[in-house]
């Protein structure tokens, strides 16, 4: 069957990601090997290849709880705390420092962080999730 949107397109104008509607759901499909395509050295730098993740997630109205300013910066909201502090464990994967923004679903809420190369940290933040 045909999909019911193109969301993108390659040059040569072919639909390049689609969505098909199934059911009460969903089902966004990338006609290209994304992944394989980032897996080199120095790809993920080149451009904001973290975007399409963010826009797809968005389209099925998935919002993360925190979300960050720095592509290389892995978050793990941990569920644990209580309803006013929750922690984030925060890992920098490049190999040099890097300072970042986190942002919380409450525009009011947001944390600088600086790590090292390779490291991690827990932060906590108070406010609701």
């Amino acid at each position: 069957a045909p999909p019911d949107r193109v969301l993108a397109r390659f040059p040569d104008r072919s639909p390049a990601l689609v969505r098909h509607r199934i059911g009460k759901g969903q089902v966004i499909f990338c006609a290209a090997p994304f992944e394989p395509q980032l897996d080199q050295p120095g790809r993920l730098d080149e451009r904001p290849w973290h975007r399409l993740y963010s826009r797809v997630a968005a389209l099925a109205g998935v919002t993360p709880a925190v979300w960050c300013d720095q592509p290389d910066i892995e978050l793990v909201p941990l569920d644990v705390g209580d309803d006013q502090t929750r922690p984030v464990l925060v890992i920098n994967h490049r190999p040099a420092p890097v300072a970042a923004a986190l942002y919380w679903r409450d525009p009011d809420i947001s944390e600088d962080v600086r790590l090292d190369g390779k490291n991690w940290e827990i932060v906590r933040v108070i406010g609701q999730w």
